[in-house]
């Protein structure tokens, strides 16, 4: 296991694999150590772990949810005041307005529409012309779900079949059913699920364009959307909070560091796992050697936002916002170090290796369970639940 006092590549070097393309994984609330969590912990070391990973939080905004009426969001700024938002679609600009123009392939994948994670449909230029409770823009046909277009609920998890049949996009987003979700109660299926859709790409004979096969150009980012309530001893990196003009939160961006602490803020850490040809098996990014500081080295310090910056870095695109509003979180990771490193280089810099396999904790839990579960269950398909159930 690699310190983070030890292996430090030089500043400019950039992560030695260049993978095309991009699974994320985004899971529910964490599981704690306990029997059902021992694939993830196979995960951790078999590949790499992340031990700071902060989760972001909307700080102040002026933006407002989207066209569901069963959702009518609201929002606090940092004085406490909670104002309730229209139901208007978000307007501001998303990875999708970079990958669209460089002809770089995506899908996102919900367990179902009209759900708080079916999120592009909240962004007004995917979801396009709303008809009669349907979005009808034309990039939103990369938006899938099971049943979609009154098709059968087989495959449950159509990702899965993308990847069997060769169809796997270069950027994709996945998100889990709630009963595979590791939300407390959600059965113990989250695990099997994972290791199922990691088998799938590194067990994949499927090739590129460049003849590269799945295993040997994709980065798998595996997160969770919040820490679950759990306790944390490490308190979030202090972020700089603007000030109180008029009685009303202005952010001076001018005496902040990137505006940073405007727009969102860190939160509790939450797990990220890392796979890919090129992760040193057992890595812990940010792993402590000796006395522990505070707080964390910047190198080492990730967040959702590193996600974004790293898909831009490798694909060679520019920023979400291009204006000169650092208000989105791709310009704003700490790990970036103001652009000498790459966010999250430090999960590439193995040499490439073969993949190893993550079999489920029940041999029961395969592929095909999942794929025909819903039939096979007479269950519907339903995402976890909204933060605003925690």
């Amino acid at each position: 296991m690699r310190h983070c006092d030890s292996g430090t590549p030089p500043e400019s070097q950039l992560p030695k694999g260049n993978p095309s393309r991009k699974a994320y994984f985004k899971k529910r609330t964490p599981i704690k150590l306990a029997a059902k969590s021992l694939l993830l912990v196979s995960l951790a070391t078999t590949f790499a772990y992340a031990n700071y990973f902060d989760a972001e939080n909307p700080a102040n905004s002026n933006d407002s949810g989207c066209p569901f009426p069963q959702y009518k969001p609201s929002w606090v700024d940092p004085l406490g005041n909670e104002t309730a938002q229209s139901l208007d679609c978000y307007t501001h600009n998303t990875l999708v307005n970079q990958l669209d123009p460089n002809h770089i392939t995506w899908r996102y994948y919900t367990p179902s529409e009209g759900i708080i994670w079916d999120a592009p449909a909240a962004i007004s230029g995917i979801c396009g012309r709303v008809v009669n409770g349907n979005c009808t823009g034309p990039d939103f046909a990369n938006v899938i779900w099971p049943g979609k277009g009154n098709t059968p609920l087989i495959p449950a998890i159509p990702f899965l079949q993308d990847v069997d049949v060769c169809n796997m996009q270069q950027v994709s987003w996945v998100i889990p059913d709630t009963l595979w979700s590791d939300h407390p109660a959600s059965g113990g299926l989250g695990p099997s699920y994972v290791a199922n859709l990691v088998d799938a790409i590194g067990n994949s004979k499927c090739k590129d364009a460049n003849g590269q096969t799945y295993w040997q150009d994709t980065a798998i980012f595996i997160t969770w959307d919040d820490w679950g309530g759990w306790f944390d001893h490490v308190p979030p990196p202090a972020f700089y909070r603007g000030q109180i003009v008029n009685g009303q939160p202005v952010c001076l961006t001018i005496n902040a560091p990137n505006g940073w602490g405007c727009g969102y803020v860190y939160g509790f850490r939450v797990p990220l796992l890392v796979v890919s040809a090129y992760t040193p098996a057992g890595y812990v990014s940010g792993a402590i050697s000796g006395t522990t500081t505070y707080p964390p080295p910047k190198e080492y310090t990730h967040d959702f936002g590193s996600i974004l910056a790293f898909v831009e870095n490798n694909f060679g695109l520019g920023f979400i916002d291009e204006s000169g509003d650092k208000g989105y979180a791709d310009q704003n990771t700490i790990d970036s170090l103001g652009g000498a490193k790459v966010p999250l280089w430090d999960f590439f810099q193995g040499q490439y290796r073969g993949f190893t396999s993550i079999s489920p904790t029940n041999s029961e839990y395969n592929a095909n369970y999942f794929l025909n579960y819903y039939t096979n269950n007479n269950a519907t398909p339903q995402g976890p639940d909204g933060d605003d159930a925690d």
